[in-house]
């Protein structure tokens, strides 16, 4: 008898234990019905809450999760509007239906972001939309000294701001497959990511596989260190496309593209151990690659295209180079050493289209530099020199360079001259049409 009685309290506690752990692990689902929001538990289909406050109700469900410890937050399909900024707690999984969950920011209080993740490691947030409806929140998502923090699979988008700002510290965290448009300073900013951090100095992360557009910069880090950049494509922002600056060192640049950049398609200052290898760099107002202040890097591999472009903000191909007045535009290098030393560039193509005015240099580089590489580049339609090296001590050789004509339009040539070649259509991108297609996403 007693043999039972002590079997039965066993499996009595071994259930309350069993139902301590569902409860500690439970995950919600948020949907929509009409206006009024729902949160119910995932595995019992209990209803918990109802609220037509939509912050109010994501932020009950997050502080749920929080006393819990961590666990699963679905947003189902639908378009939900916060006043408020939400913060996501440690070992927190926000998930939505892609796109088709809407998260809508705005307030009368002007607010630094609308998603925040502080000192709080483990965090994923995947498959939403964040957008801004107007101009009180500041940023799309925050993650502040946070570790293994994964941003995947989001669209953020028309903030005054930033898109995603990753800062303080932050490591081993990952911003990857996000659409970023039209975040009007930088659509990805890492900020001092480098030493003193909870769990020791120089821990890396990663941005790859993001498409970016519109907006002010591409991605911009500051005093950040050990970051791949890989796979990422940026569209027609309004500032470099990557702008590397304040000692962010040991960045890779790879398997990247940029293309109809208004300024530098990548500009790096006061920054060291760069590897830029296996990109395309097109269509840029500016220099394809614009290096100041910096020791110890690699330039390998890449394609620099339509350097220094002048953009008449008329339809592609409707002008010629006659009707454009461009007796102000300055023309610009491929790639350009200011101050640089112990830099190898070599295997590059750099070269300009007939649509667009030539190229200055292929590669410069100014008499501060020292100790450089110039090898082996191949380099196509500029004004001056192929190469201008006023570098101590650097070494330059088997560079080749035309620059009376394109590639493309000697090879058509029945002679091989450049006596029948003059341009006539000038190239043009119309950012209106990406502003326009930015507000639409906003909707």
């Amino acid at each position: 008898m007693k043999f039972i009685i002590m079997k039965s309290l066993i499996f009595t506690m071994l259930l309350g234990l069993l139902a301590f752990n569902m409860k500690a692990s439970s995950s919600y689902v948020i949907y929509l019905e009409g206006d009024i929001g729902i949160c119910k538990e995932e595995y019992t289909g209990k209803v918990i809450k109802r609220e037509k406050d939509h912050g109010a109700l994501i932020s009950y469900c997050l502080s749920l999760l929080n006393e819990q410890k961590g666990g699963k937050m679905t947003l189902a399909a639908g378009t939900y509007k916060i006043d408020r900024p939400l913060f996501i707690g440690k070992n927190i999984h926000v998930d939505g239906d892609g796109n088709a969950t809407k998260l809508i920011f705005s307030g009368t209080k002007k607010v630094e972001s609308a998603l925040i993740i502080k000192e709080a490691d483990g965090v994923k947030i995947t498959n939403v939309s964040i957008l801004n409806k107007d101009g009180n929140v500041d940023t799309g998502i925050i993650v502040d000294n946070s570790g293994s923090c994964n941003m995947k699979d989001l669209s953020v988008i028309g903030f005054p701001k930033y898109g995603i700002w990753m800062r303080n510290r932050t490591f081993l965290s990952t911003i990857d497959g996000c659409t970023l448009a039209g975040n009007q300073v930088s659509n990805i900013f890492l900020d001092s990511l480098r030493k003193d951090g909870r769990y020791g100095d120089f821990l890396p992360n990663i941005v790859s596989n993001n498409m970016i557009f519109g907006g002010g910069k591409g991605i911009e880090s500051r005093n950040s260190l050990l970051v791949n950049i890989i796979g990422c494509s940026i569209y027609q922002t309004n500032g470099a496309g990557i702008h590397l600056h304040s000692v962010s060192n040991s960045i890779l640049v790879s398997g990247c593209r940029t293309f109809q950049i208004t300024g530098d398609a990548v500009l790096i200052e006061d920054t060291h151990e760069l590897n830029v290898s296996s990109n395309i760099f097109c269509w840029h107002t500016g220099h394809g690659l614009s290096v100041k202040n910096a020791s110890w890097g690699t330039i390998s591999g890449n394609e620099f295209i339509d350097n220094g472009s002048y953009n008449p903000g008329v339809k592609n191909n409707s002008a010629t180079f006659q009707e454009i007045d461009n007796d102000d535009h300055e023309s610009k290098n491929g790639i350009l050493l200011k101050n640089t030393m112990g830099y190898y560039v070599g295997g590059n193509a750099i070269f300009n289209w007939p649509v667009c005015p030539k190229m200055r240099y292929g590669i410069e580089e100014d008499e501060e530099s020292d100790n450089n590489v110039i090898i082996g580049n191949n380099i196509n339609y500029y004004q001056l020199d192929p190469v201008k090296s006023n570098g101590k001590g650097t070494v330059t050789g088997n560079n080749i360079g035309v620059g009376e004509v394109p590639y493309l339009t000697l090879q058509r040539l029945k002679d091989r001259t450049i006596t029948n070649f003059s341009p006539k259509i000038i190239q043009s991108f119309e950012t209106e049409l990406t502003e326009k297609y930015i507000k639409l996403l906003s909707e």
